[in-house]
């Protein structure tokens, strides 16, 4: 707040109310904090898309420590022939300005499975 000076300029005044900034920053923070677990909670309770047909299922599976003789490699396991993973479809150009996103492939691809 400022006081009126003999002008009719403000002339902001010294004290600061600290109890009141502190105030300020703690409601922000909950609130904050508070709209963040609502759309955390509202987010997750979304279902999952069904999977496509013809998707092979990827899960990661523990690593088995493998004992072999000195000399022998152990046997390898056969891989599926293809994966395909259902990601979301992310735009190159999102408001169509080519012009600055003509370099930016690699960024929209790499956020996609993210």
């Amino acid at each position: 707040m400022g006081v009126l000076a003999k002008r009719g300029s403000i002339r902001p005044s010294r004290r600061v109310h600290w109890g009141g900034v502190a105030a300020v920053i703690a409601t922000a923070l909950i609130l904050g904090g508070a709209s963040g677990m609502l759309a955390r909670h509202y987010l997750n309770e979304r279902s999952a898309a069904a999977p496509l047909p013809g998707v092979t299922a990827v899960h990661a599976e523990p690593l088995v420590p493998v004992v072999v003789g000195q000399g022998t490699l152990p046997t390898p396991v056969a891989l599926p022939g293809n994966v395909l993973l259902q990601v979301p479809f992310t735009t190159q150009a999102p408001l169509n300005n080519w012009a600055q996103h003509q370099e930016s492939c690699e960024a929209a691809t790499l956020s996609m499975p993210l």
